[in-house]
């Protein structure tokens, strides 16, 4: 299974970091955010799957296409944010790790508006 061999990539990076980090702290920061940026590509592969899914289930059912291109946009604005919020926070960086969820924030909610612009549509077609 592929969660054993990510939980023990996990397990030895932490393991080897903390081993290094006496050392060089800068080697350690090093390896700990190239197993992040590891097991964040590991991630997105592990989603192909669902994603082939919701877009057959999305021209199935005759739903634009845009609006599950929003939902991912997001989900990916969600875990880079917090992807690049916790390594500023590893780092003691937490005015910026705080910026980084702001800025998040914001690009979610950009790219929900045209979501909301539909959703406005649907509420003038029902009301006129």
């Amino acid at each position: 299974m592929k969660i054993i061999g990510i939980s023990a990539l996990c397990i030895l990076t932490a393991i080897v970091s903390k081993l290094c980090e006496r050392e060089n702290r800068a080697l350690s920061s090093v390896l700990t955010v190239s197993a992040v940026c590891m097991l964040m590509l590991a991630a997105v592969n592990m989603l192909n799957p669902v994603i082939t899914l919701i877009d057959d289930l999305q021209a199935s059912a005759g739903i634009d296409i845009r609006y599950s291109e929003i939902l991912f946009k997001s989900l990916g604005v969600c875990y880079v944010t917090q992807l690049s919020s916790d390594c500023c926070r590893d780092c003691g960086e937490n005015a910026l790790a705080n910026s980084a969820e702001l800025i998040g924030k914001i690009s979610v909610v950009l790219i929900s508006v045209p979501l909301l612009s539909a959703c406005v549509g649907i509420i003038n077609s029902l009301l006129g």
